[in-house]
């Protein structure tokens, strides 16, 4: 008996030294945590990607709480728990209390996704308000001051956009896609899609070029593009034109309609197919539009400009996710060691083999744009493996919404993940608080700065 006892003291004082030192722990962590919080709004964020738009060009008759819904990724989760499509037609002719009672139980069902609690982290945000989501009363009371504040929307913009700690936005604006932004805020992404997509119709729709009229000034406006070798020079035409409009880097996102495996294609070969067009059919098109691809990275590495790519998951309600293997880029990065490639949003759910990827190119960078916005948990767990793995100046971050409530819900989430495994780490002693303040800038703004030679 007595030797029971004896044991149950030891096992009580194990039990309570651990819990003393499971909390000392805890307490750590957080102490950390508003320390790098605190830091992170000492300097300005270098936002490595967005698509903010214009309220104008969607003809709302005003904008509201489902305006923004629409134009957000919890539009898509809304759909995903069997909810009705939110269609133009719908928002513009339906009033806030009639779409809350629609969409009430799907708005319900989809708040515990990682997307669903970004957007109303940037709603609580900006509007200063503990918003949840769902109740009809917050609804309606958020929804006069979106209305309010809409009316004036460069005004709203800038505050918010200066009050959540931006210096800056790369912009990738293909809806439709412009070389001119406002340097004010942004930073011009050259979208190449349309011209790797453009090879395979431009003999019959050459006129739809992307500034092909102004291009024909440069060559006169009796020339026509009737071989591979005069599309090319238009190709010339528009990296000469990004690069006189400052554009920092170039941006694929072809994932969403086609394989991102880019085989090589001989001149010759593309040369018999461009010749043949627009009667191909749909892999001599991927054959002709990769021979393109590979002319466009030539083109990055003459100007200078990394490529951001898209890879892994797809935003949207149905798509061939295997498109986006960020694995099938690889050979890519094998052949062009002296082009600069940024993958985007960890490569989810592929976010292994990216860290893997990265660690072995040094001419590959690793972006977490969308990805806390995608899974929250995810992202912790990627990002606590990303710093097992990757050296910290490869490492970026950007926000990938439409609108400003969104982006600074975005960055809200974007700094509770890298600022809850930082912390982590430095309670247990696995880095210093200073190493952790360096790690953080370093993402949030000057590694961003570095390669895109901000």
């Amino acid at each position: 008996m007595i030797a029971l006892i004896k044991i149950f003291r030891k096992l009580s004082f194990f039990l309570l030294l651990s819990l003393f030192l499971l909390t000392g722990c805890r307490d750590k962590t957080e102490i950390v945590k508003e320390q790098l919080t605190g830091y992170s709004n000492t300097f300005k964020v270098i936002n490595t990607h967005e698509h903010q738009l214009d309220p104008a060009r969607f003809g709302y008759p005003e904008f509201n709480y489902f305006s923004l819904l629409k134009n957000s990724y919890l539009e898509f989760d809304v759909i995903s728990s069997g909810g009705v499509t939110m269609s133009d037609s719908l928002l513009k002719n339906t009033t806030v209390e009639k779409l809350v009672d629609i969409y009430a139980d799907h708005l319900r069902y989809s708040s515990n996704t990682s997307h669903a609690q970004q957007f109303f982290r940037g709603i609580s945000e900006s509007y200063n308000t503990e918003f949840s989501g769902f109740n009809k009363d917050q609804i309606i009371k958020v929804s006069e001051e979106i209305k309010k504040n809409y009316l004036n929307y460069p005004r709203w913009f800038d505050q918010n956009f200066h009050k959540a700690g931006f210096e800056l936005m790369m912009i990738d604006q293909f809806w439709p896609y412009t070389f001119d932004v406002d340097t004010s805020y942004f930073r011009l992404v050259f979208n190449t899609n349309q011209i790797a997509y453009g090879v395979t119709s431009v003999k019959e729709n050459g006129e739809n070029l992307l500034y092909f009229t102004d291009f024909l000034k440069t060559k006169g406006t009796d020339f026509r593009i009737k071989s591979l070798d005069d599309y090319l020079l238009y190709i010339d035409y528009m990296f000469a034109k990004a690069k006189e409009k400052n554009a920092l880097c170039l941006k694929n996102s072809m994932a969403y309609s086609r394989s991102i495996d880019f085989e090589e294609i001989s001149h010759e070969d593309a040369d018999i197919l461009f010749d043949k067009s627009p009667g191909l059919s749909q892999s001599e098109k991927k054959s002709l539009e990769d021979f393109m691809i590979h002319q466009i990275i030539r083109k990055s590495v003459e100007y200078d400009l990394p490529v951001q790519i898209h890879a892994g998951y797809l935003a949207g309600n149905g798509n061939l996710l295997e498109n986006s293997d960020p694995m099938k880029l690889n050979k890519l990065f094998l052949k062009y060691p002296r082009a600069r490639f940024v993958i985007f949003h960890g490569g989810y759910p592929w976010t292994g083999e990216v860290i893997s990827l990265v660690k072995m190119f040094p001419n590959v960078y690793l972006d977490l744009v969308w990805l806390p916005q995608i899974s929250v948990s995810r992202a912790c767990i990627a990002f606590d493996e990303i710093l097992d793995c990757v050296p910290y100046n490869k490492i970026m971050w950007g926000g990938d919404c439409r609108f400003i409530e969104e982006s600074v819900g975005s960055l809200n989430f974007g700094k509770e993940v890298v600022i809850e495994v930082l912390s982590r780490r430095v309670a247990g002693k696995q880095m210093s608080l200073e190493m952790a303040k360096e790690i953080l800038k370093k993402i949030f703004r000057e590694n961003a700065a570095e390669l895109f030679k901000i």
